[in-house]
């Protein structure tokens, strides 16, 4: 099978050889590239499975050209989105992506120092994806901060290099998408134990004390992460004096969990009861009612963190001018939501 080159690449998408170098390396001294011919260049090169040349670039560089991507092992099903797209943006700047997922039984401090000394030869940096402990975190921080980047991890600014959702956002888009509907009496159901679900839910709580949600008893409800701690807490939301319209679940997985029960107890959705969730995960599509949810930008997050990851191994970043960027989710509207029952 051919090779595909940067000039099959510059041919399909009616570009010169340069341009598509400049945007394949994200290269932006010179003339300006617009988005669109930036956009046009990436898709081009993704649908004709474009791959750089890492042996001749190792040459070059006498760099391994190979970046570390440490998945939280808990959540992998559902950050394999990300991995992919990870992958393919670090393919698309000339670097192979190593992949690795940490077991939720090791040690925290012993994982991190292992895997940056056991990867020191053959990784240039390390891309941190999903939702990890306090613990693990600093363990990274510990060791050498400089050639890591943080994707959905909940780093605080000033610790590590971080890219992360906007949660206050997100939580914002679906609360305005139900009170458009109608919706006052607004559940929240909550997990534990994650950087994510404390951010969600102390977005709500901001929300209440705006004056735009009811501050109803029993509304705020926290469960360990999963569908059937969900179901075990509904009953108790549609007995409530008066029950909720909506209820908000900090994630797709909850929100599949109520579904599923309130469909047991004949409750109609969203007639009765609209139900969203957040993250859009995979199956969120193709349940029944599909669920109304808001979505990760995983491409973004992707080509940033990919992006700063490669200038900090090149040294064109300070890495101890290290941020937290939030980028901004997407509201995804589905059949799990409708106007507020009278």
């Amino acid at each position: 099978m051919k090779r595909i080159t940067i000039k099959d690449v510059a041919q399909q998408a009616g570009v010169s050889t340069t341009t598509v170098s400049r945007i394949l390396n994200d290269k932006r001294v010179g003339v300006p590239i617009s988005s669109g011919t930036r956009g046009r260049v990436l898709q081009v090169a993704r649908e004709l499975g474009y791959a750089p040349n890492f042996f001749a670039r190792g040459l070059k560089t006498r760099r391994s050209r190979t970046l570390g991507v440490l998945v939280e092992g808990e959540l992998a099903s559902s950050v394999a989105r990300g991995v992919d797209v990870l992958n393919w943006h670090a393919q698309a700047k000339g670097y192979r992506a190593l992949v690795a997922a940490r077991s939720g039984g090791a040690s925290d401090a012993g994982t991190a120092s292992g895997m940056l000394e056991s990867s020191a030869a053959f990784v240039d940096g390390v891309l941190l994806l999903g939702t990890t402990t306090c613990e693990f975190m600093d363990a990274f921080f510990s060791v050498d901060p400089r050639h890591v980047v943080s994707v959905l991890g909940g780093m605080p600014a000033g610790r590590m290099a971080s890219f992360n959702v906007d949660n206050f956002t997100g939580v914002r888009y679906l609360v305005d998408h139900l009170v458009e509907l109608g919706h006052r009496d607004i559940a929240f159901l909550g997990d534990t134990g994650s950087w994510n679900a404390t951010e969600r839910l102390a977005a709500l709580r901001s929300l209440q004390e705006e004056g735009r949600l009811s501050r109803q008893a029993g509304y705020l409800q926290v469960v360990a992460d999963g569908p059937r701690n969900a179901a075990d807490v509904v009953h108790k939301l549609v007995s409530l004096n008066p029950p909720p319209t909506a209820i908000l679940c900090s994630n797709d997985r909850l929100a599949l969990g109520a579904v599923q029960r309130l469909l047991e107890l004949g409750v109609r959705i969203p007639s009765e009861v609209s139900v969203v969730g957040f993250d859009d995960e995979f199956s969120s599509l193709y349940t029944f009612p599909s669920l109304t949810t808001v979505r990760l930008p995983m491409e973004e997050l992707a080509a940033r963190s990919v992006a700063l990851l490669i200038s900090m191994i090149a040294g064109d970043f300070d890495p101890w001018l290290l941020t937290n960027t939030l980028v901004r989710p997407e509201l995804v509207v589905r059949q799990s939501s409708g106007p507020a029952r009278r």
